[in-house]
């Protein structure tokens, strides 16, 4: 164990408010060194020593994090080995652990933890991009300990919505990966997590949510900026993404059991949503994007197979979709006859 470690563990057995005034200096101490380091070595030990306290000093984690992603990247070391020389640590490797860090926290500093992920979530490296969007995912999505063992309840989740509906119309666009990951995780029916109930022992937990009147406005919230950037998109991928985005709305949660007022808060959001995919297919006349009609007009199929989903809207325009002579021949061409091979 070095100084600095020694140092920590000593501040970690007080529990005291002048034990976090020292841990603050602590990490204040870490940044000066990791600001003074040349080499990724010594800054990657000094954020696996800053992970052991992370959440007693998150301000201070913002700073290290936001200096470490910005800064110019220091030259990765070789090492000579007995196999030939080895790369040291890049900045690749110190950016993947400040995500680590940022995840631990994301609840304390919400709107500082966002911005940064939202940055990173650009990223040109795909490892880096992923983890940062692994934050959104974890923000967004319904977890069990939240719901069941703090009083966050479902603001977390009004946090995050809120957080995109603030972006400038000209930048929201900018970020859809971001997008898609959040909307997909709000839109969910499901709620999962783990927890450790005895020593060495590790249990998940899998449920629905509760439909409260707060979290059915965050659902159509989130239907309508969805909407919204698929009328605002230009290319023909990215409104097949958009559309793959409203399935979501309409499944029911993974192997739990669950209430009618859970498939009556799915039906309502499904009514909702048929008239918006109307609205996409046909509009003054049907679109000749028929590779969106035909994401849709598949979903339609699957709702109505199911008794506890299938409603007179999402029936009456699948009809109205297979009546079209043009889709009819599309549909011929290039759809899938096993998916249909009960309806003839």
């Amino acid at each position: 164990m070095n100084k600095k470690s020694a140092q920590l563990r000593k501040l970690m057995e007080l529990n005291n408010l002048k034990a976090d005034a020292y841990l603050v200096n602590f990490a204040n101490n870490i940044f000066a060194d990791i600001k003074k380091s040349k080499d990724n070595e010594s800054s990657l030990e000094n954020l696996d020593l800053l992970s052991e306290f992370v959440y007693k000093v998150p301000k201070e984690t913002i700073k290290i994090v936001q200096y470490i992603i910005e800064e110019e990247p220091k030259p990765v070391k070789l090492h000579k080995s007995a196999f030939g020389e080895l790369k040291g640590k890049s900045q690749k490797d110190l950016i993947l652990k400040c995500i680590d860090l940022l995840e631990h926290i994301r609840y304390i500093v919400p709107d500082e933890v966002l911005r940064l992920a939202v940055k990173l979530s650009l990223h040109e490296d795909s490892e880096v991009k992923n983890k940062a969007l692994g934050i959104a995912k974890k923000f967004s999505q319904y977890n069990y300990n939240i719901l069941t063992k703090s009083k966050m309840g479902y603001s977390v989740q009004r946090k995050i919505l809120d957080f995109i509906l603030e972006w400038p119309n000209d930048k929201q666009l900018q970020y859809i990966d971001f997008i898609e990951t959040t909307v997909k995780e709000l839109l969910s029916s499901s709620v999962e997590g783990s927890e450790c109930t005895k020593e060495d022992t590790l249990t998940m937990h899998f449920g629905a949510v509760s439909p409260t009147e707060f979290l059915k406005k965050i659902r159509r919230e989130a239907i309508d900026l969805t909407y919204k950037f698929y009328k605002a998109a230009e290319d023909a991928k990215l409104k097949l993404r958009l559309v793959s985005i409203f399935n979501e709305a309409t499944r029911t949660p993974s192997n739990v059991l669950y209430g009618d007022d859970v498939i009556q808060m799915i039906t309502d959001d499904l009514k909702y949503l048929t008239d918006i995919y109307r609205k996409i297919v046909f509009g003054e006349k049907m679109t000749d994007l028929l590779g969106i009609v035909a994401a849709i007009e598949e979903q339609l199929y699957w709702i109505n197979k199911s008794e506890k989903k299938r409603i007179e809207e999402s029936e009456e325009l699948h009809k109205d979709i297979l009546k079209n002579e043009f889709y009819k021949l599309f549909r011929l061409l290039v759809g899938d006859p096993i998916t249909y091979y009960q309806e003839k």
